[in-house]
């Protein structure tokens, strides 16, 4: 860079006038304006050096990628080689089942038993209910003199026993009178409790309750 501050400012003036920068201000200022003009020119021409160098990285860049390309073409033959000769290893490999036994739930298992348990227990107990009542109204046909039709109704009882109530089309009747009976008895014991009667009263009155009928 040119030492601007041993000129005179007419030589300073001139420059900048060959340079097309402004001529106005003191000497430093006019020192200023040039130092920066030249720094400015300095930066324009490093810039355009650097062109060529930047071209060149270019193209070795292309080539280098030309050169990996060419090695990328030849790679796949090398290494679908090993590939090949792993495929019988793959094919060939065992498979693991899991072997683990399946455990079924014992209490799910359980479940349709115990409701066949309780539709057994239900229907005997339905039959041995149907069966009680029918032979209360064979005792009370032959009280009353009719020993026939306790006859028919006891050749029914024993057809029941065998064959179960599906032989016999009134079970559905007698059923509901024997539930009846029950919520009635049910009833009475309330009553009693709830008015305190004595076991024994209760007794004297079945008992003249029966004798009158």
């Amino acid at each position: 860079m040119a030492n601007y501050t041993s000129l005179k400012v007419i030589e300073l003036k001139e420059l900048l006038k060959e340079r097309d920068l402004g001529v106005s201000g003191t000497k430093p200022e006019l020192v200023a304006r040039l130092e920066e003009d030249d720094a400015k020119r300095a930066a324009t021409a490093g810039t355009a050096g650097s062109e060529p160098a930047v071209a060149d990285a270019a193209a070795d860049a292309v080539d280098a990628g030309a050169d990996s390309t060419a090695v990328a073409t030849e790679t796949p033959t090398v290494a679908t080689a090993p590939a090949a000769e792993a495929a019988p290893a793959t094919a060939t490999s065992p498979i693991v089942v899991d072997s683990e036994p399946v455990v079924v739930s014992e209490t799910t298992a359980s479940e349709p038993a115990a409701a066949s348990t309780e539709t057994s227990e239900s229907k005997e107990s339905d039959t041995e209910a149907v069966i009680a009542e029918l032979e209360k109204r064979v005792n009370r046909l032959n009280k009353y003199g009719q020993p026939e039709e306790a006859a028919e109704l006891t050749r029914k009882i024993e057809r029941i026993k065998k064959l179960g109530l599906g032989e016999y089309k009134n079970a559905d009747k007698v059923l509901k009178t024997v539930k009846n009976k029950s919520d009635s008895s049910v009833t009475k014991k309330s009553a009693a409790s709830k008015y305190n009667i004595p076991e024994d009263v209760l007794a004297k009155r079945k008992a003249r309750f029966a004798s009158s009928t």
